[in-house]
């Protein structure tokens, strides 16, 4: 027997409606751009915090890293209309990313990674403690058994 399914209005997804507000997504994305914190921002927009990470998770996540970009494509194209502002300001970002990439990357290819020492059991552990267990003591040699050769 076929199913019977609800006809839907044209262009409905189905299920609830969103409660994400367009406007408040931008305010959200340009709150948390400012470096202001979600608390702050459930508070201006009166929510509570729950609400604010369930509904607008999205926004907070990606808003600055949007809004970044937004003002950049706005410096950059000041910049070529022969702004002088615009273009020493994104000298000014562009030496800041060369010198943290200069500096990020010159601290990785100085130093390999090291090769982490493998994973010892209760018993190797056990073992070598026993090997240096006269060391730092004043029991010197009476620890050494004659004879018996230490790994």
């Amino acid at each position: 027997m076929p199913m019977r399914t609800r006809a839907r209005r044209s262009g409905s997804k189905g299920g609830r409606p969103s409660k994400m507000d367009p406007d408040k997504v931008q305010r959200v994305e340009e709150m948390k751009a400012c470096g202001i914190s979600d608390e702050a921002i459930a508070e201006r927009l009166t929510l509570s915090r729950t609400t604010l990470l369930k509904h607008y998770g999205r926004a907070l996540r990606v808003g600055r890293h949007r809004r970044r970009a937004e003002l950049n494509e706005i410096v950059w194209r000041e910049a070529r209309a022969g702004k002088s502002w615009a273009v020493k300001m994104l000298k000014a970002d562009m030496e800041a990313a060369e010198a943290e990439e200069d500096f990020l990357g010159g601290a990785k290819a100085e130093q390999p990674a090291a090769p982490k020492p493998p994973k010892l059991g209760k018993k190797e552990i056990a073992q070598q403690e026993a090997v240096t267990a006269a060391e730092g003591t004043d029991w010197g040699t009476d620890l050494e058994v004659p004879g018996a050769t230490m790994q």
